[in-house]
């Protein structure tokens, strides 16, 4: 599995656009919009927030590294009476975990993204994004759409934020 990469600015850039988001004094005119921007920024913010617990730069660009091949976090001597490295092992399931995490969080990016747009189309500019369409998910050889349902709509962002903190262990390792 390829790890993920980011632009190496786009760490602050997010950083910067979530402020912005949180730090607005909203008129209260446009709810929904609200809602959606709120909802796209936590989960853009936390999406970073995972990639960076193990990313490194790397010509240019923020990687994901698989840290479980590095020496840096274990010896390569370090076996059991098997010969396998248990130590790796871990890791292995720790990266898996890492990456479980990411790509939760990348599909709440994909289905604020595509809420937002919706929003902005039916209140703002029919047109916007009308040209590229709908935000896809991209795994491996699978292209996926993903989206909220008008009842998971209702409870954002605020059910967004129960479960990072409700599985903020998960996220965090």
């Amino acid at each position: 599995m390829v790890p993920p990469s980011w632009n190496r600015d786009a760490p602050a850039k997010i950083r910067y656009f979530s402020q912005k988001i949180f730090g607005a004094v909203w008129p209260g005119t446009l709810p929904d919009l609200e809602r959606a921007l709120q909802t796209f920024s936590i989960a853009l913010d936390e999406t970073m927030g995972v990639f960076l617990q193990h990313a490194e730069e790397e010509r240019g660009k923020k990687c994901g590294v698989k840290f479980y091949k590095s020496d840096r976090y274990f010896p390569p001597y370090f076996k059991d009476a098997d010969g396998r490295n248990k130590r790796r092992q871990f890791l292995e399931s720790k990266f898996d975990e890492w990456l479980k995490s990411y790509r939760f969080f990348m599909v709440e990016v994909v289905k604020s993204a595509n809420w937002l747009a919706d929003i902005i189309r039916r209140d703002i500019n029919p047109s916007f994004c009308a040209a590229r369409g709908r935000f896809l998910v991209h795994y491996d050889d699978q292209i996926v759409l993903y989206t909220y349902t008008p009842d998971e709509q209702i409870e954002l962002p605020n059910k967004l934020m129960q479960e990072i903190e409700e599985n903020s262990y998960k996220f965090n390792s």
